[in-house]
C-alpha cells in the first residue's frame, strides 16, 4: 500500500510541476495534479479498506428456522 501512495501522490504533483515549468503556467498543473493525487489516494485507501475489511453478513433473528 505504501508504493501505491507514493506512486499515487508523487506522480501526479511532480508531473503538474514540470510540465507547469514547461508552460510557463505555474500553479495551475501542480494544484491540478495535486487535487488528482488526493483523489487517486483516497481510491488507494478504500480499496485497500475494501480488501482487508472483514465482510459482514446479515444474522438470522433466534427461533428463525432454514
Amino acid at each position: 500500500m505504501s508504493w501505491q501512495l507514493a506512486i499515487v501522490v508523487l506522480v501526479p504533483i511532480i508531473g503538474g510541476f514540470e510540465l507547469d515549468k514547461k508552460l510557463n503556467l505555474l500553479p495551475l498543473l501542480t494544484v491540478v495534479g495535486f487535487v488528482l493525487a488526493m483523489i487517486g489516494m483516497g481510491l488507494v485507501v478504500w480499496h485497500q479498506l475494501q480488501l482487508y475489511s472483514p465482510k459482514i453478513t446479515p444474522q438470522q433473528p433466534k427461533g428463525h428456522r432454514s
